[in-house]
């Protein structure tokens, strides 16, 4: 499980709105200074934003809580959003290259590039409908897990049992 630190700004029933910080992984490398991936860290890291999560804790405004997600399910979700659009666009590509030919057996240039933008953009509105359909759903949304001083605690107890 994935779990990041929040704070609850807004709670309504059992779900919370949380505000957390993004943290940017390139901090602890030490190519970060020479690495494009770092530069652009730099510029767009440290931003605050706003999350709907899950409260079967029932934290309170302003606590400081852990809130997870099921890796397996990040995983997924990034691929299916990464892969679905490009495959799309290649097909597009492909079916626009086999069935739109001239007279000399070349294809048309402007209509494959078309027909691969077309499948680029249908992918992308087949993900946001698919994304507005599940974010409903709570097996996809994240959770809170814990108030922070609970999981600090439980921490270090596991941490000091390990050790006996």
């Amino acid at each position: 499980m994935l779990t990041e630190n929040a704070r609850v700004i807004e709670v309504n029933d059992d779900i919370a709105v949380v505000e957390t910080q993004r943290k940017v992984a390139c901090q602890s490398c030490a190519v970060n200074k020479g690495c494009g991936t770092g530069v652009i860290a730099k510029i767009l890291g440290g931003k605050r934003f706003h999350l709907k999560v899950l409260n079967p804790i029932k934290a309170e405004v302003g606590d400081e809580v852990i809130v997870g997600i099921e890796d397996n399910l990040l995983v997924a979700s990034s691929f299916i959003v990464y892969t679905i659009p490009l495959v799309l666009m290649l097909a597009g590509g492909l079916l626009g290259d086999m069935f739109v030919r001239t007279d000399d057996g070349s294809s048309s240039e402007w209509l494959v590039i078309l027909l691969s933008a077309m499948g680029f953009l249908g992918g992308l509105i087949g993900i946001n409908r698919f994304s507005r359909r599940i974010a409903s759903n709570a097996k996809y949304r994240p959770v809170i897990l814990s108030r922070k001083e609970e999981y600090i605690s439980f921490a270090s107890r596991s941490a000091s049992d390990s050790l006996r």
